[in-house]
C-alpha cells in the first residue's frame, strides 16, 4: 500500500478512537449509478473509440459511526460493475463490451453541517478495491443488440485484481421520523493504479458516482 494512504488510515482510525463524548453507530444500504468503465481487454486495437459513457448500477453496505455533532466514520462494502462499450476498427461496424466486476471497500472521514432541514456532508478517504470478474462481448452493428459474454482470465489478460483510488464527495442527508436517515451524494473515484499490466497501454478507474441510501440507527454509546 502506498505510505500516504496508510498514513491516512492510520489517522481516520487515531480519530476514530480518541473522540470523547456521544457516538452513535448506524447501517445502511445504498444503491448507486456509476460512470466507471472498463478498458478494452481482450483485443488490442489501437484504432478503436470508446463510445458513451455507460450508466452502470450497483449497491452498498455500510456502517456509519457518528462521533459527534459534525465528525463521523463511514466503512462501505460496494459491488460495482465496471462497463464500457468500443467501436473497433474493422471491415464491419463491431461494438466490443468489457465489464470488469468489483468489490470495494472505502474507508470515509464524513464532516455534516446542520443546515435548517438538513445536513451537509464532506467526505473523503482511501478507497481499497477487489476485480472479482472479468468479461466481454462482441456485436455486429447496434450496441443494443443482445450480446453473449465470455469469461476471461486475469492473468492471461494481464488484468490486476487490486485497485486502490481516492474517493472524495459531497451530499446531504435528512432525518425521518426523528430516528431513520436518507442521504443522497455525489463523489468522485481517483484512480491511482493502472488496472492493466501492458507497458504500452493505461487505464485507471476513474469517474463519478450518484448514490442514494438509508441509514438506521443501532445504538447510542457513552464514551468515558
Amino acid at each position: 500500500m502506498n505510505p500516504i494512504f496508510k498514513q491516512i488510515c492510520f489517522f481516520i482510525l487515531l480519530v476514530a478512537f480518541s473522540q470523547q463524548g456521544v457516538s452513535q453507530i448506524s447501517l445502511g444500504v445504498k444503491g448507486h449509478i456509476s460512470t466507471i468503465g472498463a478498458p478494452l481487454v481482450e483485443i488490442q486495437d489501437f484504432f478503436s473509440k470508446k463510445l458513451r459513457p455507460t450508466f452502470n448500477p450497483g449497491v452498498s453496505i455500510f456502517g456509519d459511526y457518528k462521533l459527534n455533532e459534525i465528525l463521523a466514520i463511514q466503512v462501505e462494502i460496494s459491488f460495482r460493475q465496471n462497463r464500457s462499450h468500443y467501436s473497433l476498427h474493422s471491415g464491419t461496424p463491431t461494438i466490443h463490451t468489457s465489464i470488469i466486476n468489483y468489490v470495494r471497500v472505502p474507508l470515509l472521514m464524513k464532516l455534516s453541517q446542520n443546515k435548517k432541514w438538513i445536513n451537509i456532508i464532506v467526505f473523503g478517504g482511501p478507497n481499497f478495491g477487489y476485480a472479482t470478474g472479468l468479461k466481454s462481448a462482441e456485436t455486429v452493428g447496434n450496441i443494443m443488440d443482445e450480446a453473449i459474454f465470455t469469461k476471461l482470465n486475469f492473468q492471461e489478460y494481464e488484468v490486476r485484481r487490486f485497485d486502490l483510488a481516492l474517493t472524495l464527495g459531497l451530499g446531504i442527508e435528512k432525518t425521518i421520523a426523528n430516528k431513520f436517515r436518507t442521504s443522497l451524494d455525489l463523489r468522485y473515484d481517483y484512480g491511482l493504479i493502472n488496472v492493466l499490466k501492458l507497458p504500452f497501454n493505461s487505464y485507471v478507474n476513474r469517474g463519478f458516482i450518484l448514490e442514494m441510501g438509508i441509514l438506521i440507527p443501532i445504538s447510542d454509546t457513552d464514551k468515558k
